[in-house]
């Protein structure tokens, strides 16, 4: 039952996380939000870190790199696309988890978690009253991105299964991607001006720094480490219904009945997958899949 909740419990920190940002964003550009989330993550977890005693830094810094590079595609494609495309073609990675899985790693996918994809998708597609033309620069580096967290995704599955301590080494990329940010954001937007002039930036950074940051990047991979990736990827989607139903109930703002449609098409997936999923310290079951291998 802990398993299953704190699964769960990921996305909904992330859904409320875009109210976060809305009101982070009052105070500091998107780069140094970005980069601000994980400088004040890293300072904080940096005393209680075994500096001495981690040895794993390359898969952690390597986790980082993706994690950086992953969002900094989000952000840049955003300004050359609109939201609607950008969140759809993010939501793509939980299709190529799956899909790199069975063709380079040899993961054994069962056609019901395919349709179960496909369908969550179609979700998101109706979430975001989603109308596809020609794709543009902001559209191919979403698609980057989307490839990018879904290697960060399955890497983070293999460093899961392999690492001593999974709470050290979420920690170790917090602080990774807390230093590999700080030049991206000094060269994109200078040094750091505040302009909040409300307590809710400064509520929205504290939201991303503690529970978006701090806590859900550890807690994922620790979750990664009792579920399937493809499984896991699938689960995480729900951040866009959460959001939703964040911004009804906090902002006030109206969710259509497409985007109704969407968001429950996309919880009954995600409930239906983790119900006839195993969990990965289970035996395979005996049932016909599909393999690219």
């Amino acid at each position: 039952m802990l398993r299953l909740l704190a699964l769960f419990m990921v996305p909904a920190v992330w859904g409320v996380g875009f109210l976060a940002t809305r009101w982070g964003l009052q105070g500091l550009g998107p780069f140094w939000l970005t980069e601000g989330r994980f400088l004040l993550a890293a300072l904080l977890a940096a005393p209680f870190f075994p500096w001495k005693q981690f040895k794993e830094w390359p898969a952690a810094l390597v986790a980082a790199a993706m994690l950086l590079t992953g969002m900094l595609l989000q952000t840049i494609g955003l300004a050359h696309t609109t939201v609607a495309k950008n969140a759809f073609l993010t939501a793509l990675y939980a299709m190529f988890i799956p899909a790199i899985g069975a063709a380079f790693l040899k993961h054994r996918i069962r056609a019901l978690d395919w349709g179960m994809l496909a369908a969550a998708l179609f979700g998101v597609a109706l979430m975001c009253e989603l109308s596809m033309d020609a794709l543009n620069l902001g559209d191919w580096l979403t698609l980057a991105c989307a490839v990018v967290f879904a290697l960060h995704i399955l890497w983070l599955d293999r460093c899961a299964r392999r690492t001593k301590d999974v709470l050290q080494f979420g920690l170790a990329q917090v602080i990774g991607v807390g230093a590999l940010g700080l030049p991206v954001a000094l060269v994109a937007e200078g040094l750091p001006i505040w302009s909040g002039t409300s307590a809710l930036p400064v509520i929205g950074l504290l939201y991303l720094t503690l529970l978006s940051t701090l806590f859900s990047f550890v807690l994922q991979i620790w979750v990664q480490s009792k579920f399937v990736p493809h499984v896991a990827g699938l689960v995480f989607l729900l951040e866009s219904p959460i959001a939703a139903v964040a911004a009804l109930a906090i902002l006030g703002e109206a969710m259509t009945p497409a985007g109704f449609a969407g968001s429950l098409l996309i919880s009954i997936c995600a409930v239906v997958l983790v119900r006839r999923s195993r969990e990965v310290s289970q035996p395979a079951p005996e049932t016909p899949v599909l393999s690219a291998s």
